[in-house]
Order: structure tokens, then C-alpha cells, then sequence
């Protein structure tokens, strides 16, 4: 009975509700939050292959949203950092893509 149900049904996209603010913490949420996990899959999938993974996510456009967010959080002047302070994971990864020419 419930599979005769299912055989008719269609897949929805994913929705955004306007309005609602879009900004560095609302990306973490949804990359970390609803898409954490697949990623995750998927790099276990491809025996943890950064530069493929790195190479599939670099050939996808980005929304007006996205572009804007960039463009704002480009203008925020990072704060000084001590000069022998160890780099964090996350500027190694920005160094990195920064030395490919993959960073915007």
C-alpha cells in the first residue's frame, strides 16, 4: 500500500526562504551541519583525495548570495596575529589553495 504511494512521487528541491540573513555562520551550519556528513562519505569514497575533492568543489559556480558574502567578508580586516603563533589548519588549507591560484 505505501509503495504504491511512493512510486508517484517526485523529489523536491531544496528551498530558501527570503529574507532570512546569509552570512559566514549560515554557511558553516549548512556545510558542516547538513552537508558534513556527505562529505565526509564522499572523501572516504575516494580514499580521502583532497585535490580531486578540491578540484570538484573549484569548477562549481556561486550564487549572488555567495558572491556577496565573499565580497563582504573580504572587507573585514582580519586581526593581527602573533608572529610565532603556530598556523592554524584552516591557513595552511588557505595557503595551499593559494599557491594552486584556486582562491578567488
Amino acid at each position: 500500500m505505501v509503495a504504491g504511494f511512493l512510486d508517484n512521487a517526485q523529489p523536491i528541491r531544496l528551498a530558501y526562504i527570503g529574507g532570512l540573513s546569509y552570512n559566514l555562520e549560515s554557511l558553516n551550519q549548512y556545510v558542516f551541519g547538513q552537508a558534513g556528513s556527505s562529505i565526509k562519505a564522499w572523501m572516504m569514497l575516494h580514499d580521502k583525495n583532497i585535490d580531486f575533492f578540491l578540484n570538484s568543489v573549484f569548477s562549481k559556480n556561486l550564487n549572488d548570495r555567495q558572491n556577496a558574502l565573499i565580497q563582504k567578508m573580504s572587507a573585514v580586516p582580519e586581526p593581527e596575529k602573533e608572529k610565532d603563533s603556530p598556523k592554524s589548519n584552516g591557513e595552511l588549507i588557505l595557503e595551499f589553495l593559494a599557491s594552486r591560484g584556486e582562491l578567488l
